[in-house]
Protein backbone atom coordinates (compact mmCIF):
# COMPACT_ATOMS: atom_id res chain seq x y z
CA UNK A 1 0.00 0.00 0.00
CA UNK A 2 2.66 2.46 0.30
CA UNK A 3 4.17 2.05 -3.09
CA UNK A 4 0.40 2.61 -3.81
CA UNK A 5 -0.07 5.64 -1.65
CA UNK A 6 3.17 7.37 -3.45
CA UNK A 7 1.71 6.80 -7.16
CA UNK A 8 -1.45 8.23 -6.09
CA UNK A 9 0.33 11.51 -4.97
CA UNK A 10 2.29 11.06 -8.60
CA UNK A 11 -0.90 10.96 -10.10
CA UNK A 12 -2.69 14.00 -8.83
CA UNK A 13 0.68 16.12 -9.07
CA UNK A 14 0.32 15.07 -13.11
CA UNK A 15 -3.19 15.76 -13.31
CA UNK A 16 -2.32 19.13 -10.88
CA UNK A 17 -0.11 19.97 -13.73
CA UNK A 18 -2.06 19.12 -17.16
CA UNK A 19 -4.31 21.62 -17.18
CA UNK A 20 -2.04 24.42 -17.08
CA UNK A 21 -0.01 22.42 -19.55
CA UNK A 22 -3.05 22.58 -21.78
CA UNK A 23 -4.12 25.87 -21.56
CA UNK A 24 -0.15 27.11 -22.23
CA UNK A 25 -0.09 25.05 -25.02
CA UNK A 26 -3.66 26.62 -26.67
CA UNK A 27 -1.75 30.10 -26.11
CA UNK A 28 1.11 28.77 -27.72
CA UNK A 29 -0.91 27.54 -30.44
CA UNK A 30 -2.64 30.91 -30.81
CA UNK A 31 0.54 32.96 -31.04
CA UNK A 32 1.67 31.01 -33.22
CA UNK A 33 -0.74 31.22 -35.97
CA UNK A 34 -1.43 34.98 -35.32
CA UNK A 35 2.80 35.38 -36.16
CA UNK A 36 2.36 33.30 -38.92
CA UNK A 37 -0.09 35.36 -40.37
CA UNK A 38 1.87 38.81 -39.15
CA UNK A 39 4.55 37.49 -41.50
CA UNK A 40 2.67 36.69 -44.63
CA UNK A 41 0.81 40.06 -44.25
CA UNK A 42 4.25 41.78 -44.14
CA UNK A 43 5.33 39.86 -46.91
CA UNK A 44 3.10 40.68 -48.84
CA UNK A 45 2.92 44.25 -48.24
CA UNK A 46 6.36 43.94 -48.96
CA UNK A 47 5.68 42.33 -52.13
CA UNK A 48 3.60 44.97 -53.27
CA UNK A 49 5.78 47.52 -52.58
CA UNK A 50 8.78 46.01 -54.92
CA UNK A 51 6.09 45.59 -57.62
CA UNK A 52 4.03 49.24 -57.83
CA UNK A 53 8.17 50.72 -57.54
CA UNK A 54 9.36 48.97 -59.99
CA UNK A 55 6.73 49.47 -62.94
CA UNK A 56 9.17 51.82 -64.96
CA UNK A 57 10.58 48.68 -66.68
CA UNK A 58 9.89 45.37 -67.83
CA UNK A 59 13.09 43.43 -66.50
CA UNK A 60 12.03 45.02 -63.35
CA UNK A 61 8.43 43.85 -63.39
CA UNK A 62 9.61 40.56 -64.03
CA UNK A 63 12.58 40.83 -61.10
CA UNK A 64 9.50 41.97 -58.73
CA UNK A 65 7.05 39.48 -59.73
CA UNK A 66 9.81 36.62 -59.74
CA UNK A 67 10.47 37.94 -55.66
CA UNK A 68 6.86 38.10 -55.36
CA UNK A 69 6.47 34.43 -56.31
CA UNK A 70 9.11 33.42 -53.51
CA UNK A 71 8.54 35.13 -51.11
CA UNK A 72 4.58 34.55 -51.33
CA UNK A 73 5.70 30.73 -51.25
CA UNK A 74 8.10 31.27 -48.05
CA UNK A 75 5.42 32.71 -46.19
CA UNK A 76 2.97 30.26 -47.21
CA UNK A 77 5.70 27.68 -46.38
CA UNK A 78 6.16 29.52 -42.99
CA UNK A 79 2.29 29.81 -41.99
CA UNK A 80 1.63 25.92 -42.87
CA UNK A 81 4.29 24.51 -40.57
CA UNK A 82 3.15 26.81 -37.50
CA UNK A 83 0.10 25.36 -38.14
CA UNK A 84 1.06 21.98 -38.65
CA UNK A 85 3.68 22.84 -35.19
CA UNK A 86 0.06 24.07 -33.57
CA UNK A 87 -2.11 20.70 -34.34
CA UNK A 88 0.79 18.47 -32.85
CA UNK A 89 1.08 20.34 -30.23
CA UNK A 90 -2.83 20.45 -29.55
CA UNK A 91 -3.37 17.01 -30.33
CA UNK A 92 -0.69 15.66 -27.75
CA UNK A 93 -2.27 17.61 -25.17
CA UNK A 94 -5.44 16.98 -25.57
CA UNK A 95 -4.73 12.82 -25.81
CA UNK A 96 -3.15 13.37 -22.63
CA UNK A 97 -6.39 15.19 -20.98
CA UNK A 98 -8.35 12.34 -22.49
CA UNK A 99 -6.05 9.54 -20.93
CA UNK A 100 -6.31 11.43 -17.58
CA UNK A 101 -10.27 11.42 -17.67
CA UNK A 102 -12.03 14.27 -16.22
CA UNK A 103 -13.11 15.68 -12.88
CA UNK A 104 -15.61 13.06 -12.11
CA UNK A 105 -13.45 10.00 -13.30
CA UNK A 106 -10.55 11.02 -10.93
CA UNK A 107 -12.87 11.56 -8.30
CA UNK A 108 -14.25 8.37 -8.69
CA UNK A 109 -10.73 6.76 -8.73
CA UNK A 110 -9.72 8.94 -5.78
CA UNK A 111 -12.46 6.91 -3.84
CA UNK A 112 -11.57 3.72 -5.15
CA UNK A 113 -7.95 3.67 -3.89
CA UNK A 114 -9.09 5.43 -0.65
CA UNK A 115 -11.66 2.54 0.30
CA UNK A 116 -9.45 0.00 -0.52
CA UNK A 117 -6.73 1.09 1.79
CA UNK A 118 -9.45 1.48 4.34
CA UNK A 119 -10.40 -2.68 3.52
CA UNK A 120 -7.40 -3.92 3.90
CA UNK A 121 -6.60 -1.97 6.73
CA UNK A 122 -9.69 -3.41 8.29
CA UNK A 123 -8.83 -6.83 6.93
CA UNK A 124 -5.42 -6.78 8.54
CA UNK A 125 -6.95 -5.88 12.50
CA UNK A 126 -9.21 -9.09 11.94
CA UNK A 127 -8.49 -11.43 15.04
CA UNK A 128 -7.29 -14.52 13.56
CA UNK A 129 -7.24 -17.03 16.42
CA UNK A 130 -8.56 -19.96 14.44
CA UNK A 131 -7.14 -21.26 11.65
CA UNK A 132 -10.29 -20.96 9.43
CA UNK A 133 -10.66 -17.05 10.37
CA UNK A 134 -6.97 -17.02 9.13
CA UNK A 135 -7.52 -18.77 6.33
CA UNK A 136 -10.02 -16.12 5.28
CA UNK A 137 -8.17 -13.32 6.48
CA UNK A 138 -4.96 -14.06 4.65
CA UNK A 139 -7.35 -14.96 1.24
CA UNK A 140 -8.86 -11.42 1.47
CA UNK A 141 -5.46 -9.82 1.72
CA UNK A 142 -4.53 -11.81 -1.06
CA UNK A 143 -7.20 -10.29 -2.88
CA UNK A 144 -6.48 -6.66 -1.85
CA UNK A 145 -3.56 -7.11 -2.85
CA UNK A 146 -4.41 -7.95 -6.60
CA UNK A 147 -6.14 -5.25 -6.53
CA UNK A 148 -3.80 -2.89 -5.28
CA UNK A 149 -1.44 -4.31 -7.79
CA UNK A 150 -4.11 -3.54 -10.93
CA UNK A 151 -4.17 -0.11 -9.80
CA UNK A 152 -0.68 0.40 -9.93
CA UNK A 153 -0.58 -0.55 -13.33
CA UNK A 154 -3.43 2.26 -13.87
CA UNK A 155 -1.49 5.02 -12.37
CA UNK A 156 1.19 4.10 -13.51
CA UNK A 157 -0.32 4.43 -17.47
CA UNK A 158 -1.32 7.67 -16.38
CA UNK A 159 1.62 9.08 -15.11
CA UNK A 160 3.37 8.58 -17.89
CA UNK A 161 0.66 9.72 -20.27
CA UNK A 162 -0.65 6.43 -21.27
CA UNK A 163 -4.49 5.08 -21.17
CA UNK A 164 -5.06 2.84 -18.46
CA UNK A 165 -4.25 -0.83 -19.30
CA UNK A 166 -7.31 -2.83 -19.29
CA UNK A 167 -5.73 -5.72 -17.73
CA UNK A 168 -5.48 -3.33 -14.47
CA UNK A 169 -9.16 -2.66 -14.54
CA UNK A 170 -9.33 -6.70 -14.77
CA UNK A 171 -7.10 -7.43 -11.93
CA UNK A 172 -9.27 -4.63 -9.54
CA UNK A 173 -12.12 -6.48 -10.53
CA UNK A 174 -10.91 -9.94 -9.64
CA UNK A 175 -8.86 -8.98 -6.66
CA UNK A 176 -11.83 -7.09 -4.64
CA UNK A 177 -14.37 -10.14 -5.58
CA UNK A 178 -12.04 -12.66 -4.60
CA UNK A 179 -11.73 -10.39 -0.88
CA UNK A 180 -15.25 -10.17 -0.46
CA UNK A 181 -15.38 -13.91 -1.09
CA UNK A 182 -13.23 -14.85 1.39
CA UNK A 183 -14.73 -12.75 4.01
CA UNK A 184 -18.07 -14.33 3.19
CA UNK A 185 -16.58 -17.42 4.38
CA UNK A 186 -15.18 -16.19 7.72
CA UNK A 187 -17.38 -18.47 9.61
CA UNK A 188 -16.82 -17.10 13.49
CA UNK A 189 -19.24 -15.67 15.82
CA UNK A 190 -16.27 -13.72 17.84
CA UNK A 191 -15.23 -11.83 14.64
CA UNK A 192 -18.55 -10.84 13.69
CA UNK A 193 -18.19 -7.40 13.74
CA UNK A 194 -14.76 -7.04 12.48
CA UNK A 195 -15.27 -9.21 9.63
CA UNK A 196 -18.99 -7.28 8.68
CA UNK A 197 -16.86 -4.15 8.61
CA UNK A 198 -14.54 -5.10 6.23
CA UNK A 199 -17.08 -6.76 3.90
CA UNK A 200 -19.13 -2.96 3.95
CA UNK A 201 -15.69 -1.65 3.24
CA UNK A 202 -15.10 -4.35 0.31
CA UNK A 203 -18.22 -3.76 -0.90
CA UNK A 204 -17.65 0.34 -0.97
CA UNK A 205 -14.62 -0.38 -3.39
CA UNK A 206 -16.11 -2.21 -5.48
CA UNK A 207 -19.00 -0.01 -6.23
CA UNK A 208 -16.17 2.53 -6.78
CA UNK A 209 -14.27 0.42 -9.21
CA UNK A 210 -17.77 0.20 -10.86
CA UNK A 211 -17.96 4.04 -11.05
CA UNK A 212 -14.50 3.75 -12.46
CA UNK A 213 -15.13 1.15 -15.47
CA UNK A 214 -18.08 3.79 -16.16
CA UNK A 215 -16.71 7.39 -15.97
CA UNK A 216 -13.12 6.94 -16.57
CA UNK A 217 -11.15 6.31 -20.28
Amino acid sequence: MARLSLLLALFVASVAVAAPLHSRASSSSSYKSNYSVQVSNNNNNGNSSSSNNNNGGNNNNSSSSSSSSSNSSSSNSIVNNNNNTSSSSSNDSNNSQSANGDQECNNNRLALIATLTTAGELINVIPTDDGSTKQGVLGAQAGVAIAGNGIEDILTGLITGQFPPPSGQTSVNLGLTFAKTQLSGINNSQVNDSVSAAQQAVDAAIGNANLVAKNCP
